[in-house]
């Protein structure tokens, strides 16, 4: 469990946003970057047959995959490139 964990750490990218995966006291938890500390992250519990569940915070009761170099969380896909959403200006 813990290689796939250090696989998802790190800077990911969604929709033009930048979050921000950590392994914090024993859980894994996102966070949007640069979002104000008043805001809890979100976190995540390990799925028996793989990924992981939000279990507080954003997206809650949404499931995390990951598939190779990038993830997917409640529908949304995250890479580890910064890439613009459509119609965002250039």
């Amino acid at each position: 469990m813990m290689e796939e964990i250090a696989a998802i750490l790190g800077r990911w990218w969604s929709e033009g946003y930048e979050h921000v995966f950590s392994w914090k006291q024993g859980k894994l938890t996102a966070r949007v970057a640069g979002a104000p500390e008043r805001i809890e992250p979100t976190v995540f519990e390990p799925l028996p047959e793989g990924g992981f569940r939000a279990v507080e915070g954003r997206e809650q009761g949404e499931r995390l995959r990951v598939e190779g170099d990038r993830m997917i969380w409640g529908g949304y896909l995250f890479s580890r490139t910064q890439e613009r959403s459509p119609g965002q200006a250039s």
